[in-house]
């Protein structure tokens, strides 16, 4: 913890110039203001879309099979064994062909960016709602009181 210099002083402290933590709003600091719902189901679609793209080449890749009509091959005339279809079939081909068996690190760095956007209409709240209960601290105060 840090103080301003002469806060800590006898002269400092009788003249009220001692340190006193300013409140987000009157320090200018910016508050968070929740999202217009606009925006908020734009975001949620964008969530859902990536989700289903994610789980798709998931499904591409675990159900990839030589035999497979795709952008290295023609397939060996079969049908396709691939359960995400052609498409799949030539995205999971494509991707073991650009970068051979670490497209399978896709998968999970294709999940962090969903992480934050999971987290974001939480992020509003300057206490979780639990401290509430617990601590008895009013909605809008802050969370230090604890």
């Amino acid at each position: 913890m840090t103080f301003p210099l002469g806060s800590l002083r006898a002269e400092g402290a009788a003249s009220g110039n001692t340190y006193t933590r300013k409140s987000a709003a009157k320090s200018g600091l910016p508050v968070a203001v929740p999202a217009a719902p606009a925006a908020r189901w734009r975001q949620q679609a964008w969530v859902i879309v990536g989700a289903v793209a994610w789980l798709l080449l998931l499904l591409a890749l675990a159900t990839h099979h030589l035999g497979d009509p795709g952008f290295s091959t023609s397939g060996d005339g079969e049908s396709l064994r691939n359960k995400a279809g052609m498409v799949g079939a030539w995205v999971s081909d494509l991707g073991l062909f650009l970068f051979g068996y670490s497209v399978w690190w896709f998968i999970p760095v294709g999940c962090a960016p969903g992480c934050p956007a999971w987290q974001r209409p939480f992020a509003a709240r300057t206490t979780p709602h639990w401290q509430h209960h617990c601590c008895r601290v009013p909605p809008s105060g802050p969370a230090s009181r604890c």
